[in-house]
């Protein structure tokens, strides 16, 4: 990944002119370059795997989510785009990951590498337009909550609190069992691609990237007070779970559970009826 390409070339150990830094300092800025890297990838962006088409169709996703977007703060525009973006996602997850779905004809065609990465660039675009038209039904509909009458601090503070809890539990959840798991690589391919075992969020969350991982989504719509926020929220996680247990649920028991899982290894889930 492109953080060990960093940390190889010596800019982490030491500047010119300077002596090298500690190891404590060291760690501090790969632990960053990780940290930064994930999120990366958890919003549609992977930088080692980026493509000039990729970014035909990423760089102006970012130009329509901060230019087009803010423009047109309408509830009717956000709900058709956010219609457009979770019925995209869903349609591709089942398309393309159900047994005997669309992936086969890919690896038949390019081979599992170059056909999961064909998948990989697909979803992370759909990836950043579903959160993306979350956030932006919030933000399109604020005051249309109930709970406007609350005091101000208490209705920040809680979304606050709901997003760093969300956005800390998913970040550490998606570090443990990496960009591939998180991007289902292993439905895609049809075999592991890590093992299954317990670690971090998995020892307290069942689901914690299904589960405790939207709770950013909330906390956009309490700050906004927002209702069609909390609906969008809800309606995209149900989808999601909807997603888990007609798909994934059935591959992780058929290919987790045959086996003894390595009680040594990161995890993949904490439930062997979860997998994210």
């Amino acid at each position: 990944m492109w953080y060990k390409l960093l940390a190889n070339t010596g800019l982490l150990q030491a500047f010119p002119g300077f002596m090298p830094l500690p190891q404590v300092v060291r760690s501090f800025f790969r632990t960053l370059l990780r940290i930064a890297h994930t999120l990366s990838g958890m919003v549609g962006f992977i930088p080692e795997n980026m493509t000039i088409v990729r970014a035909i169709f990423m760089v102006p996703s970012l130009l329509f989510f901060f230019w087009f977007l803010p423009q047109h703060k309408e509830v009717y525009f956000a709900s058709v785009y956010f219609l457009l973006g979770l019925v995209s996602y869903l349609f591709f997850l089942f398309y393309m990951l159900r047994p005997n779905g669309g992936r086969q004809l890919l690896i038949r065609r390019f081979g599992e590498e170059k056909a999961y990465r064909i998948y990989e660039g697909v979803l992370a675009f759909l990836f950043f337009h579903n959160g993306a038209s979350v956030g932006f039904m919030s933000e399109s509909s604020p005051g249309t909550g109930f709970w406007g009458g609350l005091p101000l601090w208490l209705v920040w503070g809680s979304a606050a609190v709901l997003f760093a809890l969300g956005l800390m539990v998913k970040l550490w959840s998606t570090m443990l069992i990496g960009i591939p798991v998180y991007y289902w690589k292993d439905i895609f391919v049809g075999h592991k691609v890590s093992e299954f075992v317990v670690a971090g969020p998995y020892r307290i969350f069942s689901n914690p990237i299904y589960g405790v991982g939207h709770l950013p989504g909330y906390a956009v719509a309490i700050y906004n007070n927002s209702f069609y926020g909390i609906m969008a929220s809800a309606i995209n996680q149900l989808c999601v779970y909807a997603f888990y247990f007609l798909v994934e649920k059935p591959f992780v028991i058929k290919t987790y559970l045959t086996a003894p899982a390595n009680a040594n290894t990161v995890a993949v889930s904490a439930d062997p009826m979860s997998g994210k």
